[in-house]
């Protein structure tokens, strides 16, 4: 079963993990929506968003993976306090981000042929 447009994908286990795990994220946001925490909440939004990039370039599953995992840790770090709570936090991001968006942004130049 595959979705419609962008999202179209053949169906298998890991694509329906990621995809659970990515909507966790709509879960986090309408929970710190609850408590008050608006801000928070459109943040989560937006990293939802960005969450769907890999699938909207129609990238390989280890990307959505790699996409979940580096924007969990940056979600961590603004919604949950990670910043200012584990010193190392910042050095972590820093290596962590670089490392997933670089072979992004090289799949979609090679993509658009420049």
């Amino acid at each position: 079963m595959a979705h419609v447009g962008w999202l179209q994908r053949q169906q298998t286990p890991g694509v329906r993990i990621v995809t659970v795990l990515q909507l966790a994220f709509l879960v986090w946001a309408a929970v710190e929506a609850a408590q008050g925490r608006t801000g928070n909440a459109l943040v989560l939004l937006v990293t939802f968003a960005v969450l769907q990039v890999p699938r909207m370039l129609r990238l390989p599953l280890v990307f959505d993976v790699a996409f979940l995992v580096v924007w969990t840790l940056q979600s961590l770090g603004d919604v949950a306090g990670f910043w200012s709570r584990l010193p190392w936090w910042d050095t972590l991001m820093h290596g962590a981000l670089p490392a997933v968006l670089a072979p992004t942004a090289l799949m979609l130049l090679i993509r658009v042929e420049v």
